[in-house]
């Protein structure tokens, strides 16, 4: 087999891979909310048993697909069939799913998204439409049957809309539109994703050519002649040339990014001082100007006496890996976008519906309405979590650093949060110093910190509990505590609080919602304000976050407690 091939091959298999965990994810999102609220609200009915059937086999069925997708990774013939199989095996499930859950009546045709991703993943951008029109004509058969009475649907509220023949059209020109709208979007945001990943495959292209010849360049420091030898790689990577004479270590650190520079000098400092290895990310400035992203790695050099002589490692230039990552972000913020402003319409629309504005509905009506009302504002939280993460580490999260009173600041951050607790049956509490504490942070990040700390502490936090936040300072320091008297966190579990998409168990059995970059953005935010989290915590007895700031002045004063 030629190697265009394989690599192509490798593609699909990849591909197929990434549509394992995407699918599994989509699953248990959708589904395990879902089944929980029928088993609390209807119990272990005949509908709670049919979902939970057809959820098991869509969840299971990843495990056969994806171990056959292992077996011949190297043959594309045998990976396309292998996912033309799985793809159109979703469409029958999909169109199953909707057929017990109300037929006409059921919102489960958004699911055939799933495939058209897919499709879109395996086959190219164009197969999207193919599938769309696939998964359209799968509806229609299912609700013409339906109307004719060659099959009869399921789980309907109301059975005599399914020969309602005005809403049968209505429901299948609206739907098809929506697959139609559906393969565009997935079409256009698909049509980028591969734009920056012919231009990343370009760069990483030239990048294996250079590696070939030697692209990873090595250095050494002798520390008693404060002299740098740099390989000739080392040399062209940082735009220097040999007639400069021998690089000082001083002169080294003039490359290094301004910003960067204190974070490198300390970090080689502290390999010096504890003996240890060090990695080490940071920017350069060569002398024309250009910004370069370094990936350095590096270990102490020691005599016989075991005291330090030098240091010695190497640098690698990954700036077209930094761009590829850059464009990556750039991907999730388009894709957030364009998943915040349907999400928001539906928001208006469902406010609309709550409010009478589309006729009387009735107590059930009103339930179900306000179950899609409260999941969509979930699913608008997550959205703007990615933006906010997609801004921040395209470093275009830059802070307005100001004067601000964060006692005042912590008061304004309370009311959103007293209505959630009441619905926990919680004490909110907030415990102030009777004077001013002036730090300098931008208000808005520092709010959306705390804001998360305290969401955090609610959620965690069984009924009748209590959350307090305290302000509190010392001669150089304004602390904000979140206290909670919540289930805690295990030990080994709080080095995973602060990672992206980290989601710590409920021990009382409760379905916590959330998208995992809540304490994430909370820690970064608090950076930014040259600031700190720690956290301290028992589990079964409660946790306690503390932000610290700089503080820049105070006068002494008793804690009131609000």
């Amino acid at each position: 087999m030629s190697q265009p091939q394989q690599d192509q091959a490798q593609e699909i298999y990849k591909s197929v891979r990434w549509y394992v965990i995407v699918r599994l994810c989509l699953l248990l999102t959708l589904a395990v909310p879902g089944l929980v609220t029928l088993f609390v609200f209807k119990g272990w009915v005949p509908e709670t048993q049919r979902n939970t059937i057809i959820a098991i086999i869509a969840l299971l069925s990843n495990l056969p697909f994806y171990a056959l997708s292992r077996v011949r990774r190297t043959v594309p013939h045998y990976q396309k069939s292998l996912a033309a199989i799985w793809i159109a095996s979703d469409i029958v499930l999909v169109t199953v799913f909707v057929f017990i859950n109300g037929g006409i009546e059921s919102r489960s045709p958004i699911l055939y998204t799933v495939p058209m991703l897919m499709a879109a993943a395996i086959f190219g951008r164009r197969m999207t439409y193919a599938i769309a029109l696939c998964c359209g004509s799968a509806y229609v058969f299912m609700i013409f049957a339906d109307y004719l009475n060659v099959i009869h649907s399921i789980g309907a509220n109301d059975p005599n809309l399914r020969t309602d023949l005005p809403y049968v059209v209505h429901s299948i020109a609206f739907f098809s539109s929506i697959f139609f709208v559906i393969a565009l979007s997935v079409d256009y945001m698909t049509s980028l994703l591969i734009l920056r990943r012919q231009q990343a495959d370009d760069s990483a292209t030239k990048l294996a050519r250079a590696q070939e010849i030697g692209r990873l360049g090595s250095w050494e420091w002798d520390i008693a002649d404060d002299t740098i030898q740099w390989s000739d790689e080392i040399l062209r990577i940082y735009g220097i040339s040999r007639q400069q004479g021998a690089l000082t270590y001083e002169g080294y650190m003039k490359l290094i990014h301004p910003d960067d520079r204190e974070m490198q000098r300390k970090t080689i400092e502290r390999a010096l001082r504890k003996k240890t290895n060090f990695v080490s990310d940071h920017r350069i400035l060569t002398p024309d100007g250009t910004l370069k992203f370094i990936h350095g790695e590096g270990r102490p050099l020691l005599d016989k006496q075991g005291n330090i002589t030098g240091l010695t490692g190497t640098a690698h230039d990954v700036t077209d890996y930094r761009l590829l990552e850059d464009a990556k972000q750039e991907f999730v913020s388009l894709a957030s976008h364009q998943l915040r402003t349907p999400a928001s319409a539906v928001r208006a629309f469902l406010s609309l519906l709550r409010d009478g504005y589309g006729g009387q509905l009735n107590s059930q009506q009103s339930h179900f309405v306000q179950q899609a009302y409260e999941s969509n504002e979930r699913q608008l939280e997550i959205i703007e979590d990615l933006l906010s993460v997609a801004t921040l580490e395209a470093g275009k999260l830059a802070p307005t650093r100001e004067k601000i009173d964060l006692c005042a600041l912590a008061k304004s951050c309370m009311p959103g949060h007293r209505q959630k607790a009441r619905e926990h049956q919680q004490k909110l509490k907030l415990e102030l110093l009777s004077k001013k504490i002036y730090v300098m942070a931008d208000a808005n990040q520092l709010c959306m910190a705390i804001d998360n700390l305290i969401s955090n502490a609610i959620k965690y936090t069984p009924g009748k509990g209590s959350v307090t936040v305290r302000i509190r300072q010392t001669s150089r320091s304004a602390y904000i505590e979140v206290i909670d008297t919540g289930i805690g966190i295990a030990k080994q579990d709080i080095g995973l609080l602060f990672q992206k998409f980290s989601r710590l168990s409920n021990h009382n059995g409760q379905h916590i919602s959330g998208s995992g970059l809540g304490l994430y953005l909370a820690r970064n935010m608090v950076r930014m304000q040259h600031g700190s989290i720690t956290v301290k915590s028992h589990p079964g007895e409660g946790t306690t976050f503390k932000i610290r700031l700089p503080l820049i002045s105070t006068k002494p004063g008793v804690v009131a407690s609000e």
